[in-house]
């Protein structure tokens, strides 16, 4: 799991547990994202709801590909003027394994909504 903390005054900078970068160096470097651009990144950090957002493939640093789900929670979340936001990735493999891990041997589909039933995660 990755975890960011973004301040609209910072412009293009956003804070993580490994330190301070540029969305180009986040985006371009450590998650090169399939299909999701760094423009909808910025705009989706200024929310002003709590976003659950099934970001999908993208290739890591180390050159290893993965599925992302992010996770992004305005500070001050409802206010109509948040500060900030706070962003984390969950790689999909943790929620499916999680699923196996409780299902045991369950034969059939298991699918993870949010509250407006758009799957994020599944296993078959």
């Amino acid at each position: 799991m990755s975890f960011f903390v973004y301040f609209h005054d910072q412009g293009k900078f956003i804070y993580s547990s490994n330190g301070l970068y540029t969305f180009e160096t986040l985006t371009n470097k450590n998650y090169r994202f399939d299909s999701w651009s760094t423009e909808n990144m910025v705009e989706k950090l200024h929310t002003t709801q709590p976003l659950v957002i099934p970001v999908g493939d993208v290739t890591l640093k180390n050159s290893v590909k993965d599925r992302i789900i992010a996770f992004i929670f305005p500070i001050t979340p409802n206010n109509p003027h948040p500060y900030g936001a706070v962003m984390y990735f969950v790689e999909e493999s943790v929620l499916t394994n999680m699923i196996d891990n409780i299902l045991g041997d369950f034969k059939g589909n298991t699918y993870i909504t949010h509250i407006f039933l758009m799957k994020r995660a599944s296993r078959s």
